[in-house]
């Protein structure tokens, strides 16, 4: 389906935007939790259920607009956002643009690790399902999400400076 302001990434570009994040974050999709990245904080995502085991969504909701937010407020106009999402198809999306429906969720774990990243790397949000984390990194990044983000879903787990 065509969907404005979103652009499916070739196989070249899909090859060379998961190298890029093997080798500038150290992404190993044997070992998700090996992504570092400075400045970065860690959230668990074990609050976005609820004890029935049911996705609470007033929490991820309010996780996505916060994420999609601090992100469209990062992305300087003109600047696409890629989509990277293991093992799937992956995309660049103009956050300014496109639809929030359209990716403001792409970093949620489904549960394949998920990025929702700058075409630089320097800031973006990748989500673990394997630990249930979503790790948010680029000083920026981190500046306008940790305020917002601690109220739905607690304290970081995790901190790099």
């Amino acid at each position: 389906m065509d969907i404005p302001f979103r652009r499916e990434l070739n196989d070249a570009e899909t090859t060379s935007a998961w190298h890029t994040a093997q080798h500038r974050l150290g992404f190993d999709h044997l070992r998700p939790s090996s992504v570092k990245s400075a400045p970065s904080v860690t959230w668990s995502l074990a609050s976005l259920t609820t004890p029935d085991g049911f996705p609470d969504e007033d929490r991820v909701d309010a996780l996505c607009r916060v994420v999609s937010d601090a992100l469209r407020a990062c992305t300087p106009q003109g600047t696409d956002l890629l989509l990277l999402d293991w093992q799937h198809l992956c995309y660049s999306v103009d956050p300014h643009r496109a639809a929030a429906s359209v990716w403001s969720n792409a970093f949620i774990p489904d549960p394949d690790p998920a990025f929702v990243i700058a075409p630089d790397f320097s800031y973006g949000v990748f989500g673990q399902a394997s630990d249930d984390t979503l790790l948010v990194f680029g000083q920026a990044l981190v500046d306008r999400t940790m305020p917002q983000l601690n109220p739905v879903l607690g304290e970081p787990v995790g901190k790099d400076a």
